[in-house]
């Protein structure tokens, strides 16, 4: 019995943890597709609901800058703020951990850091 458990067990982690191909698929939000990621489309729709216009944070008139705009969010991807903030901080990612509009999701993040890996064009 105990090794059908521990079977089961290691199926479903190698079952739901596979990615191919830049398509991952998140638990939570189904397939997401991290191969294209373009600032108008995708990425600004993300900062705007969980960042700016959605969440009042960084809206117009905040003092750590409007993120409806890109070239507020621009400035904080040269320098390096917004990539601390965002992947790398523990002890305050932004959105915080509690926000009402919820964490960015594994999604959401693939979809950011390949714009940013692409140079955080304004396409």
């Amino acid at each position: 019995m105990r090794n059908l458990v521990g079977v089961s067990i290691v199926f479903f982690l190698l079952f739901f943890s596979c990615k191919k191909d830049g398509l991952e698929t998140i638990q939570d939000n189904g397939p997401c597709d991290s191969s294209v990621a373009t600032y108008n489309t995708i990425v600004k729709p993300i900062i705007v609901a969980k960042c700016a216009t959605g969440t009042a944070c960084h809206s117009p008139g905040f003092y750590k800058g409007n993120f409806n705009n890109y070239s507020t969010v621009k400035s904080k991807v040269t320098n390096k703020s917004f990539y601390n903030r965002v992947f790398a901080s523990k002890t305050s990612p932004m959105p915080p951990v509690g926000s009402k509009y919820g964490a960015l999701t594994k999604c959401e993040k693939a979809l950011i850091r390949k714009w940013l890996d692409e140079g955080a064009q304004n396409n």
